[in-house]
């Protein structure tokens, strides 16, 4: 009899044992399977750190080069510029230079003319020696006739300058107008768009609320069917239990 208990024990010892070696297995391989886990999440996390990090050098670039697209862009703008200011300055001056030419010009004829008028005197004074006092009273009225001349030339000059900056100015006043009128125009046009823009949301809110209307009242009618359609049940339901009770 104490053999037998001794042996149960024993039995009973190494079953505690065997369970202890499987739960301490068991709590190994959990152990395991959870650094298995973290493993895992950490190559994960790190794969997308690396995306992450791969994605902002992208954009980075992508900036970089929008950057110098743009730079170019307007480096070829002042490029442009310049080139066209240097085209005007040089119109300008051209159109100085010829101007000094007309001046020249103008002023050479007109020394001839001096030179001319000078000769002519002179030759008139040495016939006013000959007949002095009919010749007076001639050069006289010449001279007269001169200063007349000079005198309507001067006011012809004066006219046509006046007349030149008349048609300027004119000029100036038909720019500003047509300008005016385009801005009007313009302005014109917004309005229009804008009206119609309300006009067609006013269309639309007219439709909807048309439409609305028409399912409100579909719902209604629908409403009105299902009671009379009730009514009429419980007037057939009652005519069926007078029935009834009167056979019955």
């Amino acid at each position: 009899m104490k053999q037998e208990e001794e042996v149960c024990l024993k039995m009973k010892k190494e079953n505690e044992e065997k369970k202890e070696i499987k739960m301490k297995k068991e709590k190994e391989k959990k152990e395991k399977e959870k650094e298995k886990k973290k493993k895992k999440e950490k190559k994960k996390k790190k794969k997308k750190k690396k995306k992450k990090k791969k994605k902002k050098e992208k954009e980075k670039k992508k900036k970089k080069k929008k950057k110098k697209k743009k730079e170019k862009k307007k480096k070829k703008k002042k490029k442009e510029k310049e080139k066209k200011k240097k085209k005007k300055k040089k119109k300008k001056k051209e159109k100085k230079k010829k101007k000094k030419k007309k001046k020249k010009k103008k002023e050479k004829k007109k020394k001839k003319k001096e030179i001319k008028m000078k000769k002519k005197k002179k030759k008139k004074k040495k016939e006013k020696k000959k007949k002095k006092k009919k010749k007076k009273k001639k050069k006289k009225k010449k001279e007269k006739e001169k200063k007349k001349k000079k005198k309507k030339k001067k006011k012809k000059k004066e006219k046509k300058k006046k007349k030149k900056k008349e048609k300027k100015k004119k000029k100036k006043k038909k720019k500003k107008k047509k300008e005016k009128k385009k801005k009007e125009m313009k302005k014109k046009k917004e309005i229009k768009m804008k009206k119609k823009k309300k006009k067609k949301k006013k269309k639309k809110k007219k439709k909807e609320k048309k439409k609305k209307k028409k399912k409100k009242k579909k719902k209604k009618e629908k409403k009105k069917k299902k009671k009379k359609k009730k009514k009429k049940e419980k007037k057939k339901k009652k005519k069926k239990k007078k029935k009834k009770k009167t056979t019955t």
